[in-house]
C-alpha cells in the first residue's frame, strides 16, 4: 500500500517485476515531458527552478542553490477497482519514489501533483523541509483558487493573500503566473520571473517588464500585510 509522509506526499516502493514488463510502454510514452509539465506548474506558482528532460526517463533540475538529476519510474498504483499508472521521481543515488502524476487506463494524464515537487527537491537537499512545506502550501493555495483576493493593481495584475495575509502574492492574470511573493513576517521578496521565462511560461519581454515593477509591487504589498515584524 502507498505510504504517506507527514508532508502529504505519497511514497511508493518500486516493484522490479512490474518495471521489467514495461519495455514496450517505455518506448511509446515520453515520461520526462510529463514530469517537466508538473515542474512547470510549480514554477507557475512562483517556485524558482528550471526543469529539462534528459532523454525520456530522467529530468535535470536547476535551482539558485544547486543542480540535480532525477530518475523517472512508472509504477502500478491501485485505486479501488481501477489500476492507474503512477509516474514517480527519485534521486539518481536511490531512495523512495514520490508520485508526481497519474495516468488513466488509456495512458492519458489523469492527475498531476505540483505541490509534491517541493518534497522531491527536499529529497535531494535542494530545499530544506521547512522550505518544502512552505512551497507546497503556496502551490496548493494557488492551484486550488484559495488565495484571498485583496486588490486589483492594473488590468492584468492582482494582489492575493495566503493565511491571514502572512504572505502576499502578485499574480499576472494574463499569463496565470505568480510574479512576486512577499513574506510579511520576514520581509523577504521573491521574483521568479527569470525562471518562468526559462520554462516558457512567459516571454523575455514580459519578464523584463515584471522585473522593473518589483519595487512598485513591494511598496504595495508592505501596506497590505495582515501582520509584519518590519
Amino acid at each position: 500500500m502507498p505510504q504517506r509522509e507527514e508532508s502529504g506526499a505519497v511514497v511508493i516502493k518500486v516493484f522490479p517485476g512490474e518495471q521489467r514488463s514495461l519495455v514496450e510502454w517505455w518506448l511509446v510514452l515520453d515520461l520526462a515531458s510529463i514530469v517537466v509539465r508538473v515542474f512547470a506548474e510549480a514554477v507557475r506558482a512562483g517556485m524558482p527552478l528550471e526543469a529539462r528532460a534528459v532523454g525520456k526517463l530522467a529530468v535535470r533540475v536547476s535551482m539558485p542553490n544547486g543542480v540535480t538529476v532525477y530518475k523517472i519510474s512508472r509504477l502500478l498504483y491501485p485505486l479501488g477497482d481501477t489500476d492507474r499508472r503512477a509516474i514517480a521521481l527519485s534521486t539518481i543515488g536511490g531512495g523512495e519514489n514520490i508520485v508526481v502524476a497519474e495516468l488513466d487506463e488509456d495512458e492519458r494524464i489523469a492527475s498531476i501533483y505540483p505541490d509534491r515537487i517541493p518534497w522531491v527537491l527536499a529529497a535531494a537537499e535542494l530545499v530544506s523541509r521547512y522550505e518544502a512545506d512552505a512551497w507546497a502550501r503556496r502551490i496548493r493555495f494557488f492551484r486550488g483558487d484559495r488565495l484571498e483576493p485583496i486588490e486589483r493593481l492594473d488590468t492584468i495584475h492582482s494582489v492575493y493573500g495566503v493565511e491571514n495575509r502572512l504572505e502576499l502574492a502578485v499574480v499576472n492574470e494574463e499569463h496565470r503566473v505568480v510574479v512576486t511573493w512577499y513574506n510579511c513576517l520576514t520581509s523577504s521578496i521573491l521574483s521568479p520571473v527569470e525562471w518562468q521565462a526559462r520554462m516558457g511560461l512567459i516571454d523575455s519581454e514580459t519578464a523584463r517588464v515584471e522585473r522593473e515593477k518589483i519595487g512598485v509591487y513591494v511598496g504595495v504589498l508592505k501596506k497590505k500585510c495582515g501582520f509584519s515584524l518590519g
